[in-house]
């Protein structure tokens, strides 16, 4: 039976009643409850305030009994570590989780102290609007004047003067990625928290060494991954019975203007396939499979000999290969169920790959013992796998060595859908081949691709009829 206690004020008047059910005991042998907290209309009775008392009592023990007790008082920092732990760990991609983890480091000073029962549309628009208006630190980098080759050992043939702490050493010792020692090296922009952390592994004050960079206003679409993350968060609460209804149903994230994917028109193809014809390997038959077969980086970088059917002329898409700054470059399943697919590919393709072949065997050869065999098909001249970052860095640079317009690597899937889309290939067939989850997905990145196909289908048709009409008038 439930428990009521009352609650007074300083006067020794009673203010309001906490009812307390007893769930049991966990396997500590701890008592577990539950609580709540009822405050009668000032205009009952003692009688109505005992007779609605026993009704509140009775009715929130069946709750509890059945699973349906809403414990509001729970804040959204302690249901956020729920929800990671009993949800997101599980169901979400790692480098999904990564992104959430520094979202949640935003998110949590904001709204972190508000009980989820008392967490309101307008705490959530005003976060939002604090966002775009830039008036909370999110994602603020860094640089740095410094040259911290004085610092961090650095193999350029010099001799050091003095003991400098070597690369991995000051990674590890930070708990930062070697990619961020990198950039630091290069001068490049990082993360104000990863300078924080490198100045206090070689003692340097912050503040002295680095200067932070001007803050950019937050876009739209930035601010819908905060609410996707926060409605994420409070849809758990729901399922759980923490709360009936997730507060973000009520609230309008910012418009994002829909922006059309960039791709390549078909000089701008031809151009980059005859400039590639004297490109190295690995790169050179890596980015024309990439545009041949519309694959995703990591699906690429993925690929092992054994998935591809040379009889067949077939690639199996199996794994994804990514990287993230906290764990490095790591195998994964594909993006999504559908991502695991079969790709028929031409026989100019499997040239291609025959081709490429032949010279990973040479390097194979000339390296003897140092070789690393790894089984995936795209290797540096040493046999390991290519990191994904490689090749975006090596096509950027590629691309403005020789005066090909700048796109991002992304953009030669684009350019293969496009390809297909304009030469009347049917939608489902295009979207089974991308591996998307769905053919709306690829009919939204794709509309205005398909727009321009409808276009020229319409004058091809105008032709067609104008062509036979003209011809019947003549005879």
């Amino acid at each position: 039976m439930a428990g009521i206690i009352e609650r007074k004020n300083k006067k020794g008047d009673v203010t309001s009643y906490r009812i307390k059910v007893s769930m049991g005991y966990d396997i500590n042998g701890k008592q577990l409850s539950k609580t709540m907290t009822w405050t009668p209309p000032l205009d009952m009775t003692k009688n109505q305030i005992k007779k609605e008392l026993n009704r509140q009592a009775v009715l929130f023990e069946q709750k509890c009994k059945q699973g349906q007790c809403v414990d509001e008082n729970i804040r959204f920092t302690d249901l956020s570590e729920m929800w990671f732990t009993d949800y997101a760990e599980n169901n979400l991609k790692r480098t999904t989780l990564v992104s959430y983890k520094k979202m949640l480091k935003v998110v949590l000073p904001a709204i972190g102290h508000i009980s989820i029962g008392k967490l309101q549309p307008h705490n959530l628009n005003t976060f939002y609007n604090m966002l775009l208006e830039q008036k909370i630190g999110c994602n603020v980098t860094c640089h740095s004047d410094e040259d911290f080759r004085n610092y961090i050992n650095v193999h350029n043939g010099q001799k050091c003067e003095k003991p400098r702490i070597s690369q991995n050493e000051l990674a590890e010792k930070s708990n930062v990625s070697i990619a961020t020692i990198h950039k630091l090296l290069k001068g490049d922009v990082i993360s104000v928290e990863c300078a924080k952390k490198i100045c206090e592994t070689l003692g340097l004050e912050y503040k002295k060494v680095f200067k932070e960079t001007d803050r950019n206003t937050i876009s739209p679409s930035t601010v819908k991954r905060y609410h996707a993350l926060i409605s994420s968060i409070c849809s758990f609460a729901v399922l759980q019975n923490i709360i009936p209804i997730n507060p973000c149903t009520r609230v309008k994230p910012p418009k994002v203007n829909k922006h059309e994917a960039d791709y390549l028109d078909e000089e701008e193809t031809t151009k980059l396939l005859n400039t590639l014809q004297t490109a190295p390997q690995p790169f050179r038959t890596a980015i024309q499979l990439l545009l041949f077969t519309g694959i995703r980086r990591g699906e690429m970088c993925g690929l092992s000999w054994e998935d591809i059917d040379f009889e067949h002329n077939v690639i199996r898409i199996k794994r994804n290969v990514l990287y993230t700054q906290e764990t490095g470059v790591y195998e994964d399943t594909p993006k999504t169920a559908t991502s695991v697919r079969a790709i028929k590919i031409s026989s100019h393709v499997i040239g291609l790959i025959n081709d490429y072949n032949e010279w990973q065997k040479e390097q194979q050869h000339k390296c003897s013992n140092q070789w690393c065999e790894s089984k995936r098909v795209f290797t540096n001249d040493l046999g390991v796998p290519l990191h994904p970052s490689s090749v975006s860095k090596w096509f950027a640079r590629f691309n403005q060595q020789n005066g090909l317009r700048h796109i991002p690597l992304h953009s030669l899937r684009h350019t293969s859908a496009s390809i297909l889309v304009m030469n009347g290939v049917p939608l489902n067939a295009v979207s089974k081949r991308l591996g998307h989850a769905c053919a709306a997905t690829t009919s939204n990145i794709y509309s205005h691709v398909f727009r321009m196909a409808d276009e020229m289908a319409a004058e091809a048709l105008d032709d067609v009829i104008f062509k036979k009409t003209s011809e019947n008038h003549s005879a």
